[in-house]
């Protein structure tokens, strides 16, 4: 296992465990073209899996091989003219074009010495291999062979016929080694769960399409997005023409510009480095020359949508084929660019055992956390949240500490997150506008969890813009909406948002601006430090039990506070003034009777103030914005005050106030009212008399016992979705009840006063629930109310009576009008039979008939049925059982049944006494349903709690909690159980081979006298390959123990060989030892199965088929009441004796072998010629018949009757029957006629059915009939018999032994089959003749059993031959082979002898052109060496004038003071002398001026 997950790692870190995966026909060029490539590959440096194993021939490739063919980034297949005759083969490239569909693995086909399109068609060698496969492996399995072929032939590979190989395969070579040198990227220390996910975005990618896509990956910071993308880079690159990961957009756009992105992204396609110099001359470069390139780019972590439009603008920019990979943290930016929903992925947290495992990777260096870790170690990935950022922190942080240490982390780290991690998420928060911080901020302090609608209208009280804000913050991953539209956020984010608002001001919280910490909570209220700054306290003291001393001026200083949450505190003392700027005020147990007189909150959208001490005794005044109010639980309130001060309310709670008497008449005039309850006010009576909002929609009344009349409805009400008023004494409804249009749930629970229903039935027409729970008057009145007019019912779809006394009757009425149930709720009632007819709620999904103690029988159920509630029905009979039980046969899947049985049936694939079982799985998880038996005293028949775990390699990857009583079955459907995340996480611990699972189911708290007495396991056969499941260890296939071959296995389970077990109805299965024993078995399974196949339709149909031929022969009559055909034939009474005395067989019957009863089946006495054609028989006997022979008086002529599954013989007064019985286990009846068989094959299958056993049963029993029964006798001309119609009982039995013997013999030697099957039969053939069971169906049914065991051991015997008989031919094959094989390696030797000549003679050319080169280059030396000497001696010249240089310089040294002196001098003289100079010039101008 070791080797296998540092494989997976490489895989994953690397890109693959393998670089070429190579598929080819061995004996077509294993020694020649494909050895030759793999060895050039070998010398390249390429890893490479070559599938040069042998299996046995019919195996199946292993899973190693499969596993092996995943991990390889490329995969080359080898067509060659006999590839496709190996099933090995085309198995494998299943495989590899299923790689490429899910993966974006590369495949190149090579066609050597054949023609892609004899692939693509599958003609010549390719086709006549097909014509073979399908004679064996079927048309299902040789079609996806045949998808392959043609899928694979279709890319562009390489095609080989003539010329030189080790040519051909350098090219293939240097081509498959440019396609691996494109660097691969690091993907992770420990990529765990990666596996998943990126087969999630490879499959968005469709990377085998043509069109140009762009996928979008988006989630929380640190969730794993840039992760995901590097390895689906690692996972397709290869197939585009150019790749490049452009990484951390968002900062590299900060720190270097868009421009350079833009350079990058030209120079990794195009190797070109183009200076752009301006974003807008970089856009049309980009599209121009990359518009016919198909290219893979993955832009990292993008936040605005210029760099989208600046790097990817379109899909025009780049060629066919092209993928565009964009991660981000808002999913806004992609549906902007034009991203469809469908492509983008949302990156989830990871699940448990994900985290658990990632955690423990970096704080341990192992998957699992040591021993006394644990427990710490588990919360610490609940304080992570499934974040793999703060997983690989936080893990790594704590290596090597202590556990006292870890303690300590997690207090620190619960009050200030790790730096490390918020940075990384905060980046979200900085690119948030100041009206979404705001409502992020109020979220993580105060509304995290609240329904979305509440936190809305505080904050648009609060004058943000909520419904906008809200879905920027979706849009980012810093919230989710749950189902129930409350508001999630994940734990980190929550601390991020607290982390913020905690430094407004870090160690002085009275000026900071959100508090929602108890220990700064208590520090401003109980020292009043409160400012104007403080605008949210949220006060939650669930863990703390310290009291909060408060006083009158507490609230005082916080004029600017906007929401004030006090939970689970204990207040002493009160304020006297609450804040007028409030818009939630949530107050748990508020200490005072009333509000503050000064309390005028104009703006106050919520009032929560459940179990306080108020009265209530003022109206409400200025309350304008007010929407909700709720006094739940407020002992002392007696009066729900005027509310007309409150225009805008719409909900209001007052539920479970014991002292509540009256509700102002205000209330029902209230316009905008949605949700009105007063549930469990026992008190109340004062209600107001009418209802005037348009807007309701839930009114509740529940167990208000004291309310005898329900309010009138003063408006249309368009949109109502439930009324409660059970409990209550409400008599009737008033007339303008009518006014509820649309009533969805109507719940009349207990409403035992209830006497008359609306005589308009228009208001139930909506109706999709309703509940009469202990109403046993209503269900009559509801029947008298629908009667003639069903279909005013037309939407119900939950049906709850519950308590309602039902008989027989009414049960069989009420399935009969609601064919449209979903749900239906039958507890304690007194019905003791579950009708038929409830076959026909085809929609039904949900059933409780819990404490029914008088029902006895259920016969059938509907198809789709999942939840069985049978808990207590003690009277159940066990065949009723049976029948639920069922369920999980037919594999109805999301099953969760609890129903009365002390066995577990023998059907199960596997039973193990006590609460744990051990299978083995590969590849994949199976379809399975669990079965739990509960054992025990226990005379209340209480639930008891259990626990059940299961385990996958020692790992606990599942449990559960369900509760059950004693000598109760707990029947389910793993899927039920599984969420999505836990899904994937068991096909994540699924590993490559046999993989062990355990399931155990445990009583919690160990009561003494109750425990889990068995366990089962039943596969969903018809969605998984039974292969891949054993019930014994792989270990044991090779002991002594363990059958060597299915004849051994099969012989053992023929012989009887069973676990001991104290349950009598445990029936292990067994694993076939192979697949090649399996492939064995359906080689002649058609042949073998024939004749027995051609018996089998004769037990329950009737020949029919003749009906439309002489009238005088047959005559066809319709039975109305039972809607069957009756045909009625005549048939000479000389016939009948020959069936008496037995005279089938001259040489007596016995046993016949397979090959004999299927001659006789095909070539038995044609009996035609027996049947009277419209001749009356008028003979005249004293008949020995069976006790299921009757006689009647009747003027009809002499008949035989036969039915679509009943036939009665009739030799003037004799008559024969033949019907169904009941089995123990039924099955599903079609509701179709049944076809009837001719009169000459009966009498063909009751001459080839008798041994001489049989025989002496029949005498005996005609015996018995003789001295018990008198027949009347006299001159009547035509006695009919009276025909003993059997019960539905012994009809589903011969219906499920039809059902079952229908199957392909080699199925029916299926463990639990053939035993099923024997026990069914053994059960007919016991039957007293007053069951109903006829003589043909008697002989044909011992023929059957006695067949199907001959049978068996002839097929088993023909299987060892068969297997003897494939070695020996492969043996002869092998030789042939062999001697094929040499001839061909002498052929190959030869052509790598012409090709090794070949390879020598270029090389001699090459060396005589070294040659050349190497007297050109000494030339070229020598003229270098003659260069060299001359530089040299230069270099020296030039050294001695650098002595002379340095000599004067130092002489200069001496003289640089003197000379800047002079300098000095020089300057000043030059000064002096312009300026006499200027002066001088000055006086010239003056006196020439003056002079003029």
């Amino acid at each position: 296992m070791a080797n296998q997950d540092s494989s997976s790692t490489s895989c994953l870190n690397h890109g693959w465990t393998y670089d070429v995966f190579v598929s080819f026909h061995g004996k077509d060029t294993r020694r020649n073209f494909t050895g030759y490539l793999t060895d050039a590959l070998d010398r390249k440096g390429i890893h490479i899996f070559r599938d040069d194993i042998r299996l046995k021939k019919g195996e199946g490739i292993p899973y190693a091989l499969v596993k092996a063919i995943e991990e390889s980034r490329i995969a080359v297949v080898v067509f060659s003219e006999n590839y496709a005759s190996s099933s090995w083969c085309l198995d494998e490239l299943v495989e590899i074009m299923g790689c490429m569909k899910k993966k974006g693995q590369l495949v190149i086909p090579i066609f050597y010495f054949v023609d892609a399109s004899v692939v693509r068609h599958q003609r010549e060698s390719f086709g006549r291999s097909m014509e073979k496969h399908e004679e064996r492996h079927g048309k299902e399995t040789v079609s996806k062979w045949r998808i392959a072929l043609k899928e694979a032939a279709n890319l562009s590979g390489w095609s080989f016929k003539n010329g030189y190989e080790y040519k051909f395969i350098q090219e293939i070579t240097e081509k498959i080694s440019s396609i691996l040198n494109i660097t691969s990227l690091h993907i992770a220390d420990h990529p765990v769960g990666l596996n998943y996910r990126v087969s999630k975005v490879v499959r968005l990618l469709a990377p085998n399409s043509n069109d140009i896509k762009m996928v979008g990956i988006y989630g929380i910071g640190g969730i794993g997005k840039t992760t995901i993308a590097r390895a689906v880079y690692n996972s397709i690159s290869s197939r585009f023409e150019g790749s490049s990961f452009l990484a951390d957009v968002r900062e590299n756009t900060v720190k270097h510009g868009l421009v350079q992105l833009q350079e990058t992204l030209l120079h990794n396609f195009l190797g070109e480095n183009i200076k752009l110099g301006d974003v807008n001359r970089g856009i049309p470069i980009i599209k121009r020359r990359l518009c016919t390139k198909k290219v893979l780019l993955i832009l990292d972590d993008v936040d605005n949508l210029r760099q989208l439009r600046s790097l990817a603008g379109s899909h025009d920019w780049f060629g066919s084929g092209s993928r565009i990979i964009i991660t981000t943290r808002d999913k806004h930016l992609l549906t902007a660019h034009g991203v469809e929903n469908g492509n983008i992925y949302e990156v989830k947290q990871l699940n448990d055992h994900e985290s658990l495992e990632l955690f423990s990777l970096n704080a341990f260096r192992r998957k699992q956390p040591k021993e006394n870790y644990v427990n710490i170690a588990n919360r610490m990935v609940q304080y992570a949240k499934g974040l793999p950022l703060a997983l690989n922190v936080i893990g790594s942080d704590l290596f090597g500490k202590t556990i006292e240490e870890w303690e300590s982390a997690l207090k620190k780290y619960e009050r200030i997150p790790s730096r490390e991690i918020l940075d990384v998420l905060r980046v979200s928060y900085d690119n948030l506008d100041d009206n979404e911080k705001e409502i992020f901020l109020d979220i993580a302090c105060f509304f995290k969890g609240n329904f979305r609608q509440d936190v809305e209208k505080t904050l648009v009280a609060s004058r943000f813009f909520p419904e906008y804000g809200i879905g920027v913050l979706i849009d980012k991953s810093l919230v989710t909406i749950s189902d129930a539209n409350t508001i999630k956020m994940h734990d980190l984010i929550q601390d991020l948002g607290r982390d913020i608002a905690r430094k407004d001001s870090p160690f002085d919280p009275g000026k900071r601006r959100r508090l929602w910490h108890c220990d700064d909570v208590l520090e401003v209220l109980t020292k009043n430090t409160g400012t104007d700054a403080i605008e949210g306290i949220m006060l939650d003291m669930t863990n703390l039990k310290q009291k909060v001393p408060l006083n009158s001026n507490t609230f005082e200083n916080m004029k600017r506070l906007r929401i004030l949450i006090v939970r689970n505190a204990q207040v002493s003392g009160a304020p006297n003034h609450l804040p007028n700027n409030l818009r939630l005020l949530d107050w748990d147990e508020y200490p005072l009777p009333s509000l503050p007189a000064d309390f005028h909150p104009e703006t106050l959208v919520v009032l929560n103030l459940p179990h306080s001490i108020l009265t209530m005794d003022e109206p409400f005044k200025k309350f304008d914005h007010l929407t909700y109010m709720n006094f739940s639980g407020c002992d002392s309130l007696t009066t729900l005050p005027d509310v007309s001060g409150t225009p805008n309310l719409t909900r209001i709670l007052a539920n479970d106030c014991p002292n509540l008497v009256e509700i102002h008449d205000s209330v029902g005039h209230l316009s905008k009212l949605v949700t009105l309850s007063t549930e469990r006010c026992p008190k109340l009576e004062g209600f107001p008399s009418g209802l005037r909002s348009k807007s309701l929609e839930y009114l509740n009344l529940r167990e208000c016992s004291s309310i005898q009349s329900f309010p009138n409805v003063l408006e249309k009400v368009g949109n109502m979705k439930n009324i409660d008023i059970g409990g209550t004494a409400i008599k009737e409804f008033p007339n303008s009840v009518e006014n509820f249009s649309s009533i969805e749930e109507l719940i009349l629970r207990s409403c035992k006063s209830f006497e008359v229903l609306p005589s308009n039935p228009t208001m139930f027409q909506n109706i999709e629930e309703l509940n009469v729970e202990e109403c046993p008057q209503l269900p009559k009145l509801l029947w008298k109310l629908l009667k003639d007019r069903i279909d005013s019912l037309p939407k119900l779809s939950r049906l709850t009576l519950k308590s309602c006394d039902l008989s027989d009757e009414d049960l069989e009425l009420i399935l009969s009008c609601f064919l449209q149930l979903k749900w239906l709720i039958l507890s304690n009632n007194s019905f003791t039979t579950i009708p038929d007819c409830i076959e026909d709620l085809s929609s039904l999904l949900l059933l409780h008939v819990d404490n029914c103690n008088q029902l006895r029988d259920i016969s059938v159920l509907p198809p789709d049925l999942q939840y069985i509630n049978a808990r207590n029905c003690m009277s159940l009979t066990s065949r009723s059982s049976d029948v639920i039980l069922s369920q999980a046969f037919h594999e109805v899947e999301y099953l969760d049944i609890v129903v009365l049985r002390r066995q577990i049936p023998k059907w199960f694939d596997h039973c193990c006494k006590g609460g744990s079982a051990d299978f083995w799985v590969r590849r994949k998880f199976p379809n399975i349903a669990l079965f739990f038996l509960l054992g025990g005293q226990d005379e209340h028949r209480t639930d008891h709690m259990c626990e059940f775990h299961l385990f996958i390699n020692d790992l606990l990857v599942l449990q559960g909690e369900r509760e059950w009583p004693v000598d109760h079955v707990w029947l389910f459907d793993l899927q039920i159980h599984l969420t999505e995340s836990e899904r994937h996480n068991i096909r994540e611990q699924i590993k490559s081979g046999w993989n062990h699972v355990k399931i155990s189911c445990s009583v919690m708290n160990e009561p003494k006298d109750v425990i889990v007495k068995g366990c089962g396991i039943h596969l969903y056969k018809e969605r998984m390959n039974i292969h891949d499941v054993s019930f014994i260890s792989p270990d044991l296939h090779g002991s002594n123990s363990f059958p060597k071959n299915i004849a051994e296995l099969l012989g053992n389970l023929h012989s009887g060989k069973r676990t001991g077990d104290d349950l009598s109805d445990y029936d292990e299965e067994l694993e076939l030892d192979s697949e090649t024993d399996n492939q064995s078995m359906e080689v002649e399974e058609e042949q073998y199965s024939a004749s027995i196949n051609l018996q089998i339709p004769e037990i329950c149909k009737i020949s029919n088929h003749e009906k439309e031929t002489d009238a005088n022969s047959h005559k066809i009559l319709m039975d109305p009441s039972r809607g069957t055909q009756e045909a009625f034939v005549s048939i000479n009474e000389e016939e009948l004796k020959h069936h008496r005395k037995g005279k089938f067989n001259k040489d007596g019957i016995g046993p016949e072998s397979s090959m004999t009863a299927s001659r006789r089946i095909n070539n038995g006495t044609q009996v035609g010629d027996k049947i009277n054609s419209g001749k009356e028989i008028n003979g005249s006997s004293n008949p020995h018949v069976s006790e299921n022979i009757g006689l009647h008086k009747s003027k009809q002529k002499s008949i035989i009757l036969v039915e679509a599954n009943a036939e009665a013989i009739d030799i003037n007064e004799n008559q024969v029957d033949i019907y169904h019985t009941h089995t123990h286990f039924p099955a599903r009846i079609d509701n179709g006629q049944q076809s009837v068989p001719n009169a000459e094959a009966y009498t063909s299958i009751v001459e080839s059915s008798v041994n001489e056993d049989n025989m002496e049963t029949f005498y005996a029993s005609l015996e018995a009939e003789t001295d018990s029964e008198s027949y009347p006798h006299g001159n009547q001309a035509n006695i009919v018999s009276v025909i003993t119609r059997p019960s539905e009982e012994t009809k589903k039995e011969l219906q499920f032994l039809r059902d079952l013997v229908t199957k392909k013999f080699s199925l029916l030697l299926h463990p639990g089959r053939s035993g099923l099957l024997k026990d069914k039969l053994k059960y007919l053939l016991t039957l007293p003749p007053e069951e109903g069971v006829s003589l043909r169906t008697n002989l044909l049914l011992s023929q059957l059993s006695t067949s199907f065991a001959q049978w068996s051991v002839d097929y088993n015997i023909a299987s060892v031959k068969l297997e003897s008989a494939d070695k020996e031919l492969l043996r002869a094959e092998k030789v042939r082979e062999e001697l094929k094989g040499n001839k061909e390696e002498y052929k190959g030797v030869k052509m790598v002898e012409d090709t090794l000549w070949d390879q020598l003679e270029s090389l001699e050319e090459k060396k005589r052109e070294l040659e050349v080169q190497i007297n050109a280059i000494k030339t070229e030396i020598a003229d270098l060496s003659a260069e060299s000497n001359i530089a040299a001696k230069r270099k020296r010249e030039v050294f001695e004038i650098a002595k002379i240089l340095r000599s004067e310089r130092d002489g200069l040294r001496n003289q640089v003071p003197r000379l800047k002196a002079e300098k000095e001098w020089a300057k000043v003289t030059q000064v002096n002398i312009e300026a006499e100079w200027s002066l001088l010039a000055e006086q010239v101008i003056g006196i020439t001026t003056f002079e003029e």
